[in-house]
């Protein structure tokens, strides 16, 4: 048999060289950085235009409506399946509203959270980059 071709067969005492080899344990530890979607070397900074209060978990939105309404002026208003999206002139109605949290309107719990500052709020945040493939089929077939 040629050794060229069967290298494990004939090679078993450096394969065993190798496995009793110690490994030595790192002595230094080294910090990860933690990026997150507010990161300067990510994204760029721009003012978030608006911060959302979020309520879910009725299935009626017309009583969940009437009830947010009731608290205060409302800026903008956003409709779903079963939540809402709601934006108000002033804090005082904010605060109002999240105090609504974990309480039962019409036999259902509601939930109330308020969308920090984040990135997905505004789609304008990220640059619009289109990708090397997608600039080779558009020269290519335009």
């Amino acid at each position: 048999m040629n050794k060229e071709y069967y290298p494990s067969l004939f090679n078993r005492k450096k394969k065993q060289l190798r496995e009793e080899k110690e490994i030595k344990p790192v002595e230094e530890t080294k910090k990860i950085k933690l990026v997150s979607l507010l990161d300067t070397a990510v994204t760029p900074l721009k003012p978030i235009k608006h911060n959302y209060i979020t309520i879910f978990g009725s299935t009626d939105t017309h009583i969940l409506e009437e009830k947010v309404r009731s608290i205060g002026d409302i800026k903008e208003i956003e409709y779903g399946k079963n939540y809402l999206n709601v934006i108000y002139e002033n804090e005082e109605s904010n605060q109002k509203l999240l105090e609504l949290n974990k309480t039962f309107l019409n036999g259902e719990m509601i939930g109330v959270f308020k969308q920090n500052n984040v990135v997905k709020q505004d789609e304008k945040y990220f640059y619009n980059r289109k990708g090397i493939f997608y600039r080779i089929f558009l020269y290519f077939l335009g």
